[in-house]
């Protein structure tokens, strides 16, 4: 007590106790609430407000930047002139993706992810610059299709969808971990009462065949149907390259909704390459973390929906993804 902390830190993606606190923060002070004595007050520099950031030398600016520098003068009700352009172009040159996190322009850039070692950053990019991560609501008349990724020891993970025309819109998301198959079952009973969910299908992992789940000898998918869920399931696929390959074709035509999916699209953003510190460099294999379960759902969803399956059949003689890895 009487005594003042500070945190600063240089961000590395939505995730941990910074990124918390920060998002804490930044609600209290959109909610004009004052911090109290335990609480933290948000302060954010941004690279425009240093003087000597500054580049009179003409630097050729990208569709994407200009993109960019529209949304930073819009949030933060700036202008950014020439010469600051210059420099931030110049510097993002230099550091790809990097650039949002050492030098963000916004509150938001700070916890972009770089592309190094991330499955799907650059498809979810380019679906938030398309503004197909948003507000998606749920449409009563069509039916609901659920995606899972079932844990045993750990998290069961669920994404929620709609297909509407050609595009499929994932509208809410759900994780837990220590549950047995009643609470989903109830789960999926709550949603339909209080969310108005019409479901059409539930499909799981190929192991639903073949685990058991609750210690009763029966196989999952036979232990769900006794509890009223009707399991479709996708068959196993050879090479988990080839489960990421689909889900960054997918993620063209998809529509995230960013509050009831937040969960989830964490875990999209932050399935990786698992880091190797003896060598200094990425395995080519994804980290087995906290973020492995919404992003296996979301394999799921992207090697079992007809859309995605039609594609697939479509371009049978292109070369797997293990054989590009």
């Amino acid at each position: 007590k009487g005594n003042l902390v500070v945190i600063e830190s240089t961000a590395e993606g939505k995730e941990g106790y910074f990124y918390e606190y920060v998002q804490t923060a930044k609600a209290r002070s959109e909610l004009g609430k004052k911090p109290g004595i335990t609480d933290y007050r948000l302060h954010f520099f941004p690279w425009w407000q240093e003087p000597t950031y500054r580049l009179s030398a003409y630097q050729p600016l990208t569709p994407a930047l200009i993109q960019q520098f529209e949304v930073i003068e819009s949030t933060m009700k700036t202008t950014l002139d020439a010469q600051q352009r210059n420099w931030y172009a110049a510097k993002a040159a230099k550091l790809g993706d990097d650039v949002y996190r050492e030098y963000p322009g916004t509150i938001d850039e700070a916890f972009y992810l770089s592309t190094k070692g991330a499955y799907f950053i650059s498809e979810l990019s380019a679906a938030r610059k398309a503004g197909r991560i948003g507000k998606v609501p749920h449409q009563p008349a069509i039916n609901v299709n659920t995606w899972w990724d079932l844990g045993m020891d750990d998290c069961t993970a669920i994404w929620f969808t709609q297909d509407s025309g050609r595009e499929i819109h994932c509208i809410d998301y759900y994780e837990m971990d220590g549950e047995g198959l009643a609470h989903y079952r109830d789960l999926l009973d709550k949603y339909r009462t209080e969310k108005g969910y019409r479901y059409g299908t539930h499909t799981g992992p190929h192991d639903l065949m073949v685990r058991e789940w609750g210690g009763n000898g029966q196989k999952r998918i036979d232990t769900a149907a006794n509890m009223g869920i009707k399991f479709e399931f996708v068959p196993a696929v050879k090479h988990k390259a080839d489960a990421i390959q689909a889900v960054r074709n997918l993620l063209g035509h998809v529509w995230i909704d960013e509050m009831s999916c937040a969960r989830g699209l964490k875990c999209l953003e932050s399935y990786k390459k698992e880091w190797d510190e003896a060598r200094g460099t990425y395995r080519d294999k994804p980290a087995h973390d906290w973020a492995s379960h919404g992003a296996d759902a979301f394999m799921t969803l992207a090697c079992g929906h007809k859309f995605a399956v039609a594609r697939q059949s479509s371009q049978s003689q292109i070369p797997s993804a293990a054989g590009w890895t």
